[in-house]
């Protein structure tokens, strides 16, 4: 194998269809892997590890491009080194540039390598030199692995965070938010407003995932590390809604959110409500009172602060989101036990939010009273929809119409609402089938 010729496949003298799988045959391509290390450097189960990472991505990255698999296993026999074989039909310029941008990527591509044949030809795609040294290799090996799960749990998550803030965003009717059918009380915003700012800054919570994962210092230092990715996400945001604050709260509290996951993940915790939210609590203890007392008020939270007391977001996280663990994700177990469908399962979760937390949006609008107000008529309605099993549109309907009279927007509660989605989705597995 390493006397072995290097030889580039021209693939222009290939003949064939390279069209894209969608109904045209393509090329076949055959991809092998073979450790590039001496047998028994590596523990066995680290060396089937190394060709899941590679072989594995490789296969899950030319899904998703839409090429055809026909063939991926890894074949492994106590007397032979392992072989891991992977069939795929397509464009053979596009697979080759994929499989060369993925061993780019993942240290595991210095220890597997990676042969592409199409008919007769054949071209080893990475000769990368590898450390003579055992330890060096096996530190390479472990390395990579862990960036390479910090991956996947980052694509994961992210997946479902964007799918948790686009049920908020499209679920209606929300009493005093935006969504499909009104803008309730805002003037500065419709729901392409809102989409906007989700395109915008969803990239962030894979970056929250994968930090979270790869953690090793004490919590709060994880929290301090993720500050300037915030700060991007939100400038983002602001670029791409023209200036409009869609989502400034969830950046905040989604980031902690997906930090925490990873955080939980890269120790082999179980993504349990209550693991994450002591999670959380540990990343941001004392920032309320070292972001809020003291200070001349610069944001609306900061004022709201200063005149009522109410730490939002801030203090909300300190304790772990209790409004979520407490008081959403129960909603959301009580409505899925029920056979309510997602969409009403979420606007249970919100109605349980406005009516527990001190939502600093709705202290900013309609000052105590307003606040008192929303925790008075969501908790009446939560009780109503709970006795009757079902939630009653109508009735939401006319606390929109009240919420926007009265300019009463929770949007503190709707920040908390994506995390509490979340959250409850990683803890009934859905993570595993978002991975594909």
């Amino acid at each position: 194998m390493g006397n072995e010729r290097k030889s580039e496949i021209r693939l222009d003298s290939l003949s064939g269809d390279t069209r894209s799988g969608t109904g045209a045959p393509g090329i076949l391509v055959d991809f092998e892997g073979r450790l590039s290390v001496s047998r028994n450097t590596l523990p066995p189960e680290l060396e089937g590890q190394l060709f899941e990472a590679v072989l594995g991505s490789l296969a899950k990255a030319l899904r998703l491009e839409g090429w055809q698999l026909f063939d991926y296993k890894i074949l492994t026999d106590s007397d032979q080194p392992p072989v891991g074989q992977l069939q795929a039909r397509g464009d053979p310029v596009e697979i080759r540039a994929l499989a060369r941008s993925l061993l780019r990527v993942h240290q595991a591509g210095s220890l597997i390598q990676l042969t592409m044949s199409i008919g007769g030809h054949r071209e080893i795609l990475n000769e990368i030199p590898v450390p003579s040294d055992e330890n060096s290799i096996r530190r390479i090996a472990r390395y990579s692995l862990r960036q390479f799960s910090s991956d996947v749990i980052g694509i994961n998550y992210q997946r479902l965070m964007l799918r948790a803030l686009l049920t908020e965003a499209c679920l209606s009717p929300k009493p005093g938010l935006v969504d499909p059918e009104s803008p309730g009380p805002h003037k500065d915003m419709v729901l392409s407003t809102l989409l906007d700012g989700a395109a915008a800054i969803h990239d962030l919570f894979a970056l929250c995932a994968q930090a979270g994962f790869l953690h090793r210092a004490p919590l709060p230092d994880l929290f301090e590390a993720l500050r300037p990715a915030g700060q991007q996400a939100e400038e983002r945001m602001l670029r791409f809604t023209q200036g409009v604050n869609t989502h400034r709260g969830l950046i905040f509290c989604g980031g902690i959110a997906c930090a925490a996951a990873g955080f939980a993940a890269g120790r082999g915790l179980p993504p349990a409500r209550r693991i994450l939210s002591a999670i959380a609590k540990r990343m941001t203890a004392g920032i309320a009172g070292r972001e809020l007392a003291g200070i001349q008020p610069e944001s609306k939270g900061q004022s709201v602060f200063v005149k009522y007391g109410a730490a939002g977001a801030r203090g909300e996280a300190e304790a772990g989101f209790p409004g979520v663990v407490n008081g959403a994700m129960p909603a959301l177990d009580w409505a899925y036990s029920n056979g309510l469908c997602r969409r009403d399962a979420a606007l249970m979760a919100l109605l349980s939010l406005i009516s527990r937390i001190e939502d600093t949006v709705l202290l900013t609008r309609g000052g105590a009273t307003g606040l008192q107000f929303a925790r008075t008529r969501s908790g009446d309605l939560t009780k109503l929809f709970i006795r009757r099993g079902a939630v009653d549109h109508g009735a939401l309907r006319a606390l929109d119409h009240e919420f926007t009279l009265r300019n009463l927007s929770p949007g503190g509660s709707a920040d908390l609402l994506t995390v509490a989605l979340f959250w409850h989705d990683i803890e009934r597995g859905e993570a595993q089938s978002a991975g594909g």
